[in-house]
């Protein structure tokens, strides 16, 4: 059964989904880190969607609000 989850999440990385998924969870720790630079305390997590400009913002927006789900929905058990 682990094996068979490994491999859904190997093959979920290698889309574009999953490599959004990568590059939010890199920014978040980016924003970690400069929090505790900073002492400006946690970064709001919503950003109105009139301020994305790039493409891939409105993309990465997406793939985060889908992870969020995701993950609730795992936590409730029904994944």
């Amino acid at each position: 059964m682990i094996t068979t989850k490994v491999e859904a999440l190997s093959k979920f990385l290698d889309t574009d989904d999953g490599k959004n998924l990568l590059a939010a969870i890199a920014a978040r720790s980016i924003s970690e880190i400069e929090e505790k630079k900073d002492g400006a305390g946690a970064y709001d997590d919503h950003h109105a969607p009139n301020l994305r400009i790039e493409p891939q913002e409105h993309k990465l927006a997406a793939a985060i609000a889908r992870a969020r789900e995701e993950t609730a929905r795992s936590a409730q058990g029904r994944f």
